[in-house]
């Protein structure tokens, strides 16, 4: 049985860098998707990024350089391990709470200004 995904096939006893099992599909984006995992380990929670491999530019890649070279900024997500192989590119990470599309979708597609302020 495989995980539940929008695009990228998955098979359900997939563990990423022999350490991180994947639970659920949380969300999408341009390039990939994310997913709830699980250290198997310690059983703390993270979010797995996949990105299927294609010849070219990665936005996977360049977005761990990305978080590495942020790693000790405020609000920033850990991110705990960027691995390949031969179909696909993943990026396990911190998993932080609602993402600001759930926010904003639970409070009505409208946030205050106060709320703007916040987040920026």
């Amino acid at each position: 049985m495989a995980v539940e995904s929008k695009g990228i096939n998955l098979p359900s006893d997939i563990i990423i860098g022999e350490k991180y099992k994947i639970i659920k599909l949380i969300g999408k984006g341009s390039f990939g998707e994310v997913f709830l995992g699980e250290d198997v380990t310690t059983k703390s929670r993270v979010a797995i990024k996949i990105e299927v491999c294609a010849h070219g530019f990665s936005q996977l890649t360049f977005e761990s350089k990305v978080y590495r070279y942020l790693s000790d900024g405020v609000n920033v997500p850990a991110a705990r391990l960027y691995d390949i192989d031969q179909s696909r590119r993943a990026l396990v990470m911190e998993l932080l709470g609602s993402s600001l599309e759930d926010l904003h979708r639970k409070w009505g597609r409208r946030f205050t200004l106060k709320t703007i302020c916040l987040l920026a």
